[in-house]
């Protein structure tokens, strides 16, 4: 299923659709109802997802780089959504998408001083502490979810 380029009706109910694997790139789904749908392994690349209702979906594994979500409800996605300096996305399965970097939790805490340093390098500093706080954040709910 391919929906590149297009744009999908706003507030469409595409609660509980299996949309495993779908390739929604680019796709206008602001406002869609996208509520407990199965987007495991979507790509979502540049997706407006603007004030869509993403409660309860399932986000693993899906490719959400670029994707504006903006005002999207990603309650019990297991996926936390923060805006600092960039905007941060960590996903259920450990991975942090910061500004136009993605990477798993372990691969930032390993490289972030040159990753912090490449991009930023007059606010390396800070960029570091922001993205450690966003780290460590993600483990805490990462660990929590997984002694329930």
């Amino acid at each position: 299923m391919e929906f590149k380029g297009y744009m999908i009706e706003p507030k469409v109910d595409l609660s509980g659709a299996n949309l495993r694997w779908a390739n929604l790139r680019w796709a206008d789904l602001s406002g869609a109802n996208l509520s407990g749908a199965d987007l495991n392994g979507a790509y979502l690349n540049g997706a407006n997802l603007n004030g869509a209702d993403l409660s309860g979906a399932d986000l693993s594994g899906a490719d959400l780089s670029g994707a504006n979500l903006s005002g999207a409800n990603l309650n019990g996605t297991g996926c936390i959504s923060l805006q600092g300096s960039y905007a941060a996305l960590v996903y259920p399965d450990g991975r942090l998408r910061y500004g136009c970097e993605e990477y798993t939790l372990k691969v930032w805490e390993e490289h972030l001083s040159a990753l912090c340093v490449r991009w930023e390098p007059e606010r390396a500093k800070h960029f570091e502490k922001e993205i450690t706080a966003i780290i460590a954040l993600a483990r805490v709910v990462i660990q929590g979810k997984e002694e329930h």
